[in-house]
């Protein structure tokens, strides 16, 4: 997944802390331990550096889970004489640009490949059975072997770049939205997927923040500080 910015942010939480620092690598390293205890599958583990302003500002370390096309990027930072730990899950979807030009390519190197093919197995054909071209079934065939090389390659390229297979179709204008909402719908299964990884990674969060605060005499979070904010959640 790119070390960018998530598309599409879900939910959000904060939690600043007076007077109070902490190791920001020790707790990331904490919460990875509390999150592989919970045994969730499917999930991978980054460190993203992530800019805090413009192209040209300072840059900013944060710990990733990735499940899918989720990401729930965690912040952990000092502020002035206290510190903060944040974090935020949504989704991330490859660059557009990229994603048309992959699907622009398997389109043309389809038409190439097939023409060339095509005109070696119309000689050859004329050459076994001494007549021009060949007959439907050659077609048909080349065709099929043409379709498999071409996806072959594309779907290499795809994973190459971290991408599903169907991203740079999602990322067509018009075509993507038709293609999201008759094989990409939002389901209960889908919502309830995202909400137990949303649940799972910041209880992990929660309780590396209780252990680092309790060992200094602070007090735990209570149930509504640990609350995140909703956004509008998964628009089709």
């Amino acid at each position: 997944m790119a070390k960018q910015l998530l598309d599409s942010v879900f939910s959000h939480w904060n939690k600043p802390f007076d007077g109070f620092q902490t190791s920001a690598m020790d707790f990331y390293a904490s919460v990875e331990a509390a999150l592989q205890r919970r045994q969730i599958p499917d999930v991978s583990v980054s460190r993203v550096d992530l800019h805090e302003g413009g192209t040209l500002s300072a840059k900013r370390e944060y710990l990733r889970f990735t499940r899918q096309k989720l990401a729930f990027d965690l912040c952990a930072a000092p502020y002035g004489t206290g510190y903060f730990f944040s974090w935020w899950l949504g989704e991330k979807r490859p660059n557009r640009v990229l994603c048309c030009a992959i699907l622009l390519g398997a389109i043309i190197g389809y038409f190439v490949l097939r023409s060339g093919v095509g005109k070696f197995a119309s000689r050859l054909w004329a050459q076994v059975f001494h007549q021009y071209g060949p007959g439907l079934l050659i077609r048909l065939l080349i065709t099929l072997a043409t379709i498999i090389v071409v996806y072959l390659i594309y779907r290499g390229v795809t994973r190459l770049f971290d991408m599903d297979t169907d991203d740079p179709i999602l990322a067509v204008p018009i075509l993507g939205p038709l293609y999201e909402r008759f094989f990409r719908p939002v389901t209960y299964y889908r919502i309830d997927t995202t909400m137990m990884f949303q649940s799972a990674v910041s209880a992990a969060v929660n309780e590396s923040i209780d252990a680092l605060t309790t060992a200094k005499g602070l007090r735990a979070l209570t149930d509504d500080e640990k609350k995140p904010i909703m956004r509008e959640f998964l628009r089709g």
